[in-house]
């Protein structure tokens, strides 16, 4: 199957480094239109944690660069210490 443009585009974010591409993106999903209650509840935001040899690999985590750009528009917190990645998982 075919992810066409937007699934070269994250693959280029997670896999070819381009982290540059996680405000933008994280802009365009900002905007999505969330229901009124999904609105007034959300408290923060908590990205997937990466395991130490991915994060080494990639020099990076694409979920926290998403969330971090995503809370600058919400104006809400980014919570990376309430997960922890307990093993290393298969790309």
């Amino acid at each position: 199957m075919d992810a066409g443009s937007g699934g070269a585009i994250v693959h280029a974010l997670k896999y070819g480094g381009w982290h540059e591409t996680a405000i933008p993106m994280a802009r365009c999903m900002a905007r999505v239109d969330f229901p009124d209650d999904v609105i007034r509840e959300r408290a923060a935001l908590v990205p997937v944690p990466l395991a130490d040899s991915r994060r080494r690999e990639r020099g990076y985590n694409q979920s926290a660069a998403l969330a971090h750009a995503i809370a600058e528009v919400w104006r809400i917190p980014v919570r990376e210490d309430l997960l922890v990645r307990s093993r290393a998982t298969t790309t």
